[in-house]
C-alpha cells in the first residue's frame, strides 16, 4: 500500500473522531473512501488495528490514554501522521525509508530500531499503550528490559515481548519474525493459539497455511543490516527480487528458465551493476538494456 493512502487513512481516523468534526468532513471521508477500494480497506485496517490495542490494554487491566504532545521528528526523517483511539484524536508517528535506504533511530524508551530499505512503521501515540503496525518491510529491533514492551501488528498476526532482539519483515503474503534474543510470542491472525520462540529461532505465518518454525543462519539473515545479502543456492528469481528492493535500477528476467538457475555468494545491497557481472561469470547469462537489466540465458 502507498504511503499516501496510509497516512491519509490516519489523518481521516484522527479527524472523525475530533470534537470540532464537520458534516463536511463526514462528507469528505465518505468522498475519499468511494474513489478507491483500497481506501476503504487501509481504514478498516487501521482502524482494527487500534481497537484491537484498547481491547488488549483493556484486557491487562492497563488504562488507554492519549497524549497530545507533538512528536518531533527532525534529524531522522520520520513523517508525522494523525491517528486516533477510540474516544479521543491523538498524534502518531510514521517512520519509512526510501528504496536503498536504511534509517536507525532511539524509540522512546530506549528501544534501537533500524528499518531496512522500503519500510513503513506507524507507532502509536506517545503514553497510548497501543500497538506499533508494520505494514510493509523490514526491521530490526533491539527491545530493553525494564521499558515498554513489543506489541507491533502484521497483517497475519500480531507479535508481542518484554525484551529482546528481533528481526522482523513483512512478506508478499505473511510476516516472518526471527528472536536473536529473548523470547517472542505471536497471536496469528487467524484464531490459532499464540506460538511462543526463544533466541536463534524463526517464525513464518503465512496467510491460509499452518505455522513454520526453524532455525536459520543468523549471520545471513542479518546481513542487510550492513547493507550485505546472501544467497546460498537462491533461485535467479528470488535473488532479483531481493536486489530490486535496495535499487531504483531494476532487473528483469526474461523466463522461467533463467528465474530457476541457482545462485550462492556475499553481495552489497544497491551495486546493481556488479551483481550482474557477477551473474555473467558465474551463470551461463548475458545482460542487456542499461536502465531496466534484462537476464537473458545464452
Amino acid at each position: 500500500m502507498s504511503d499516501s493512502t496510509v497516512q491519509t487513512a490516519a489523518r481521516w481516523s484522527a479527524r472523525l473522531r475530533a470534537e470540532d468534526c464537520t458534516e463536511d468532513d463526514r462528507r469528505r471521508f465518505t468522498a475519499w473512501l468511494d474513489e478507491h477500494p483500497r481506501h476503504r480497506e487501509v481504514f478498516a485496517l487501521m482502524s482494527g488495528v487500534w481497537a484491537s490495542s484498547a481491547t488488549l490494554a483493556r484486557r491487562r487491566s492497563r488504562p488507554v490514554t492519549a497524549s497530545r504532545r507533538t512528536v518531533l521528528a527532525g534529524g531522522i526523517g520520520l513523517a508525522a501522521s494523525l491517528f486516533g483511539l477510540p474516544g479521543a484524536p491523538a498524534e502518531a508517528m510514521v517512520l519509512r525509508t526510501a528504496t536503498g535506504e536504511r534509517r536507525r533511530c532511539i524509540l522512546p524508551g530506549g528501544a534501537d530500531l533500524l528499518l531496512d530499505t522500503q519500510s513503513m512503521l506507524i507507532l502509536p501515540p506517545a503514553g497510548a499503550h497501543g500497538q506499533a503496525w508494520l505494514p510493509g518491510g523490514r526491521i530490526a529491533l533491539s527491545l530493553p528490559g525494564g521499558g515498554a514492551p513489543l506489541r507491533l501488528a502484521t497483517p497475519t498476526g500480531t507479535l508481542t515481548s518484554p525484551a529482546g532482539q528481533f528481526d522482523i519483515g513483512i512478506l508478499p503474503d505473511g510476516v516472518t519474525a526471527t528472536v536473536l534474543a529473548g523470547l517472542l510470542t505471536a497471536f496469528p491472525a487467524s484464531g490459532a493459539a499464540p506460538i511462543t520462540i526463544g533466541s536463534g529461532t524463526r517464525l513464518i505465518l503465512r496467510t491460509g497455511q499452518a505455522p513454520c518454525i526453524d532455525h536459520p543462519r543468523l549471520d545471513d539473515l542479518i546481513a542487510w543490516r550492513t547493507g550485505r545479502v546472501v544467497f546460498r543456492d537462491t533461485p535467479l528469481s528470488v535473488a532479483i527480487m531481493e536486489m530490486n528492493r535496495y535499487s531504483e535500477q531494476k532487473m528483469e528476467i526474461t523466463s522461467p528458465v533463467v528465474g530457476a538457475l541457482r545462485i550462492s555468494g556475499l553481495y552489497h545491497t544497491g551495486n546493481m551493476a556488479g551483481f550482474a557481472r557477477a551473474l555473467t561469470h558465474l551463470l551461463p547469462v548475458r545482460i542487456e538494456g542499461t536502465h531496466t537489466l534484462r537476464i537473458v540465458k545464452l
